[in-house]
């Protein structure tokens, strides 16, 4: 049910804070991605700041096991001070959490239920690396079957070894993720600097 922690798989969105739990991908996903990107738009149209709202991370990859948390990057084309862009997404149900600067820019999460969160969100200038990083992962991900694959295994054996975790699941996969994104990053030319 969509709201309740999602602690097995079968259940759609929603995973308590303090756990990681990662299941099979959802096919729903993508239709929650939609109505959620929707709700997005219609909050951020009056900023004027030209959004270009994607869904990124594991969710957004078929194939691929994931936390039941929607990973969405907004990519903003002109500058908002963080109060009243954070004003514009508490309307949709988004907090401000944190300025994670350039290792996820500014970070907003969705809590149907105390305690879990069902959506994270990202907001970056598209003029900062982290915006096409976001987009060239996700789509390596979805066109590369065996980089898929090593992903979803190193998810899986994280997500036992860090059950409890959260911080440290993500650090434990951080090599992977900046590996892979800074070598498609070079290809492009652009530089990811190292956190």
């Amino acid at each position: 049910m969509a709201g309740q922690p999602a602690d097995a798989p079968g259940d759609e969105l929603g995973l308590d804070k303090s756990r990681v739990v990662v299941v099979e991908h959802d096919a729903r996903w993508a239709a929650r991605f939609d109505e959620t990107k929707a709700q997005l738009a219609a909050a951020l149209t009056p900023l004027e700041v030209d959004a270009e709202i994607a869904h990124v991370g594991s969710t957004a990859v078929p194939h691929l096991r994931a936390k039941p948390v929607l990973d969405i990057a907004v990519g903003l084309g002109s500058p908002v001070e963080t109060t009243e862009l954070s004003n514009a997404l508490l309307e949709v149900s988004f907090v401000f959490q944190d300025d994670l600067g350039d290792y996820g820019g500014r970070f907003y999460t969705r809590e149907p239920v105390a305690g879990s969160s069902d959506a994270h969100i990202h907001v970056v200038s598209r003029n900062n690396f982290q915006w096409p990083c976001y987009l060239m992962f996700r789509d390596e991900l979805r066109t590369n079957e065996q980089l898929r694959a090593e992903y979803g295994t190193l998810k899986t054996r994280l997500a036992v070894a860090f059950r409890r975790d959260r911080p440290g699941y993500s650090k434990a996969k951080s090599e992977f993720v900046f590996s892979t994104v800074s070598g498609l990053a070079a290809e492009q030319g652009i530089d990811v600097p190292r956190h």
